[in-house]
């Protein structure tokens, strides 16, 4: 017979259960041995270990007022110096930007710069940048991008300082 439930569902009242029982002063490492031994599937590996482990990171760390770390691989967008023709590329922490353009993961974030790159109202800006090229010609670069929905790119471009426009 299928399950009907998927496995983080399974996992998130037993988590949340654990949690709530636990005395207000118990320690973190108190609290995951209490997880641990609670555990419901079975042997420990493959898919549904990964999700128990992974809500109960996300749930512990609320519970312990923290902020969950993602344990995702970064992706992320940079400043390719002499690199050509894109001289902003994709850093992707899975496929470690070996693929033209990018793995499952970062497809989408290669997609969203070529187009911006062919935006002509885009080329138009950097042609002022490259004419004045000033840190708050760049910042104004990172304003236009962030009106259009480019917040990630944005962030690259209102991250520049007076070192970094020399090559832009």
């Amino acid at each position: 017979m299928a399950r009907s439930k998927s496995w983080r569902k399974i996992a998130r009242p037993i988590i949340a259960e654990v949690l709530l029982k636990a005395p207000a002063d118990a320690t973190e490492h108190q609290l995951r041995a209490a997880l641990r031994a609670v555990y419901p599937f079975g042997i420990r590996e493959h898919h549904p270990y990964k999700i128990w482990l992974d809500e109960c990171r996300k749930q512990l760390a609320f519970h312990l007022g923290q902020k969950a770390q993602s344990t995702a691989p970064a992706l992320r967008f940079r400043f390719c110096h002499g690199k050509k023709p894109f001289w902003i590329d994709v850093q992707c922490g899975w496929c470690n930007s070996r693929k033209p353009l990018g793995c499952m993961l970062c497809l989408s974030r290669h997609q969203a710069l070529i187009a911006v790159l062919a935006d002509a109202a885009f080329q138009g800006q950097l042609t002022c940048l490259r004419q004045q090229p000033t840190a708050d010609g760049a910042h104004v670069l990172g304003d236009w991008l962030e009106e259009h929905g480019e917040y990630e790119l944005a962030d690259l471009f209102h991250a520049v300082n007076g070192n970094d426009i020399d090559w832009i």
